[in-house]
């Protein structure tokens, strides 16, 4: 079955853990339709490919995830959580360049490349690069 391009596609990074324990995983959501923009049913397979560019580029990080569960076009799946975990998410694929998701549905390659967008909360969590290397022990505590 070939596919139309991805009508609705959501990278979310998960809130979930603690500062020392920062999941190495994003949520993935899209919604796929076949060529006459019917809802895709039944298990599939999703390869999602990151690159630096949104048309060639160099390929940054791939997964590929079988039998993933659709239920009315809507695809919901873990990305980073195939092993090895040599193949999580780290900083050193996010690292401020722009990314761009390449989805692979059944073998059919779907276009337009997404970008990769950031969320809010990470955007206030860029402070913390500034806080690299500081002992809080170092500061005298006050209780007002």
């Amino acid at each position: 079955m070939r596919f139309s391009k991805l009508a609705l596609a959501v990278v979310v990074l998960l809130a979930s853990g603690t500062a020392l324990a920062v999941p190495r995983t994003v949520s993935f959501t899209a919604r796929i339709t076949d060529t006459n923009g019917n809802a895709v049913a039944g298990p599939l397979t999703l390869k999602v490919t990151l690159f630096d560019a949104d048309a060639g580029g160099a390929q940054v990080w791939e997964e590929t995830h079988e039998n993933v569960p659709v239920e009315n076009g809507l695809v919901y799946t873990s990305l980073g959580s195939i092993a090895p975990t040599t193949n999580a998410l780290t900083p050193a694929i996010f690292d401020g360049r722009p990314l761009f998701a390449e989805l692979t549905v059944d073998g059919d390659v779907l276009s337009p490349r997404i970008p990769i967008a950031t969320v809010p909360y990470a955007t206030r969590a860029e402070v913390a690069d500034t806080l690299e290397g500081f002992d809080p022990a170092t500061v005298q505590q006050r209780v007002g």
